[in-house]
């Protein structure tokens, strides 16, 4: 599907429903997507990631127990440049729901992005042995722990396992 059919999509459902958490959250997520990933352009990038966070603030509220609602809110708050309060919000969605390896590995990116290597690389090995084939970004973090610590032919090894030449973060590291 398109990203546009997609977003058309999600917000008749929560139109329909305005309470229904799942959907908030997956707008919520979308919409931060098509800014990072930049299908918007800059004009349209600020209004949508306030969306973002109006959407995952009411998934919370309707789904205190979401761990995906807890999920988008992180990712909204740290596109709004709201560090401390993602991590928090992100450690919530994985307390909630700690056997998602995407979760773990996304806030392991984030971790090593500050450079809090041992918190990182924990959650980073774990959800490899649970899910070896996670996503492409999960090696971002073993990247930069390598990278950092220049060990450059680890770092690459890693970029060689995530290869995906339709994510810019593998052109990135390598």
């Amino acid at each position: 599907a398109r990203f546009e059919d997609v977003r058309s999509g999600l917000e008749r459902a929560v139109a329909q429903d305005p309470g229904y958490a799942e959907g908030l959250a997956s707008l919520s997520m979308h919409y931060i997507n098509a800014v990072r990933f930049r299908f918007v352009g800059v004009d349209e990038a600020q209004g949508l990631r306030e969306a973002a966070m109006g959407l995952a603030q009411r998934a919370v509220q309707h789904a205190p127990n979401s761990s995906s609602a807890f999920h988008a809110l992180a990712l909204a708050q740290w596109f709004a440049r709201r560090v401390d309060e993602s991590l928090s919000s992100n450690r919530t969605a994985l307390r909630l729901n700690p056997n998602d390896t995407e979760l773990a590995a996304d806030l392991s990116m984030r971790l090593s992005m500050r450079m809090q290597w041992e918190p990182a690389m924990h959650l980073y090995r774990e959800a490899v042995s649970r899910d070896p084939f996670l996503l492409v970004t999960c090696r971002v973090t073993a990247f930069l722990y390598h990278y950092a610590a220049g060990r450059y032919a680890d770092a690459l090894e890693e970029v060689r396992q995530a290869y995906a030449p339709e994510v810019i973060y593998t052109h990135i590291m390598r």
